[in-house]
């Protein structure tokens, strides 16, 4: 009981409030009234990300190979020779297929399943 005294002695000579009875209520009101202006969030590259990553994905690729056809090999002052086994390149268009087939059906998921269960 004395700290609920010395609490109230503390907050009047800091000149703090307590918040009204309805304090909550009105914070509500408002939040309401917000969410009745606009629903939603409108997401910001609004459903068109898979689009991006498929233009962007197609453009390096199309960029990549058309260097590989315009550039020749440049002469370097050293003999410099890495020779990687075959299966290193095997790993890393395994691993590209599966990122892209991953990426796409979590794309279908999202889009077709839970769109069913969420409405």
């Amino acid at each position: 009981m004395q700290e609920d005294e010395k609490l109230k002695k503390l907050l009047a000579t800091h000149l703090m409030e307590n918040t009204s009875a309805d304090f909550t209520m009105n914070v509500m009101q408002r939040i309401e009234a917000a969410y009745a202006v606009q629903p939603y969030a409108t997401p910001l590259l609004k459903h068109k990300l898979l689009q991006v990553l498929m233009a962007v994905f197609a453009t390096v690729c199309l960029a990549l190979l058309a260097l590989s056809m315009v550039v020749h090999p440049a002469e370097l002052p050293f003999h410099f020779i890495v020779k990687l086994p075959a299966y290193y390149f095997s790993q890393i268009i395994y691993f590209l297929i599966v990122f892209w087939i991953m990426m796409f059906s979590n794309e279908l998921y999202k889009r077709y399943f839970l769109k069913t269960v969420y409405q």
